[in-house]
């Protein structure tokens, strides 16, 4: 096990969790990786949406339960989420301030970046799975972007991210979907070691 000066405080966010029916290829990878990373001792918290009511009778998530390692939690429906996420940030930058908060916040991007993950005051490591049209780099980007596709890989260049900056993941969602073993255990020590340099 890490002591706590090696273990990284990572908080995911996800819109959905990997279980719920409305999940696709970017939950599967946050499972994938981060079990991966919880279960190397690092402290992960998932932060996401319950399933959808029209999922019914489909058994609904414990507000908040520790599955794979990690801790998840799930702020209502997904409707709900959008009014709900801001509110537990601002709860969880009080709470942890005290203890030195999360080490990083790991922003899953389906489009657009979270507003929330700009609200911690902790790096944000975007993982991007696709990037809107109309969104640009910025002039100084704050550090590394991960490209979990090759499609999101396009994108991030259409949208002037450095290529120092770039991590390309191309045994990500492209090829490792539905695998099982080495090619995810690989991207989770990937991922991590990008994580690390943070």
């Amino acid at each position: 096990m890490l002591t706590r000066n090696h273990m990284k405080r990572i908080l995911l966010l996800c819109r959905h969790d990997w279980r719920s029916p409305a999940a696709g290829e970017p939950e599967q990878y946050a499972y994938e990786v981060f079990s991966r990373v919880a279960r190397k001792g690092h402290y992960v918290v998932w932060v996401c949406c319950n399933v959808p009511l029209l999922a019914l009778p489909r058994k609904r998530l414990a507000p908040v339960e520790r599955v794979a390692g990690m801790l998840m939690a799930h702020l209502g429906s997904p409707f709900m989420y959008r009014f709900m996420a801001p509110l537990f940030f601002r709860r969880l930058v009080r709470s942890f301030a005290k203890t030195g908060g999360f080490d990083v916040c790991i922003d899953c991007i389906q489009g657009a970046p979270s507003p929330q993950a700009a609200e911690l005051q902790a790096p944000v490591l975007p993982i991007v799975f696709r990037l809107q049209s109309n969104l640009m780099a910025s002039d100084d980007p704050p550090g590394p972007v991960i490209a979990a596709t090759t499609r999101a890989e396009g994108e991030l260049r259409d949208a002037g991210v450095p290529e120092a900056l770039l991590v390309r993941t191309p045994d990500g969602v492209d090829a490792a979907s539905g695998t099982e073993g080495a090619s995810w255990d690989i991207l989770a020590d990937k991922v991590l070691g990008v994580i690390e340099s943070l």
